[in-house]
């Protein structure tokens, strides 16, 4: 989550401080692709006001309502094998990748993979995560 220092931290929206006077929200670590439209978003925080107006506003909210899903314990299903990660130090996962709901990538969104899974010899597959 966005760590905001109120009366020094600015909107990325409209660049004013961010205080007690005016309404503000605070958004996860979403994105590092610079080249996303969300990424001006991503752990910031944002006037309530500002987002209001802004056409983006549904795709961020649409994305961190994904990336607090994945973050849910209950939902911690391994992709690989289907089983629940129980261990929180195994748990892995792409994050949002693309908010572009028509570019490809985006069915690699918020993908949950367990660290200690290696599928050596069942299907020829490999796969080590460190």
């Amino acid at each position: 989550m966005a760590i905001v220092l109120e009366g020094l931290s600015q909107c990325p929206l409209c660049g004013q401080v961010l205080d007690r006077s005016n309404e503000f929200i605070m958004t996860p670590p979403l994105t590092s692709n610079t080249k996303d439209a969300l990424f001006i978003f991503s752990d910031a925080g944002i006037h309530v006001t500002c987002l209001n107006g802004h056409p983006q506003k549904e795709s961020l909210l649409y994305q961190m309502q994904q990336s607090d899903e994945t973050r849910d314990a209950a939902n911690a299903v391994c992709i690989v094998d289907g089983k629940l990660i129980t261990y929180p130090d195994d748990y892995l996962t792409t994050g949002m990748l693309t908010s572009d709901l028509h570019e490809p990538l985006v069915e690699f969104n918020f993908i949950i993979l367990n660290r200690n899974n290696n599928t050596n010899g069942t299907n020829g597959m490999s796969l080590f995560l460190y």
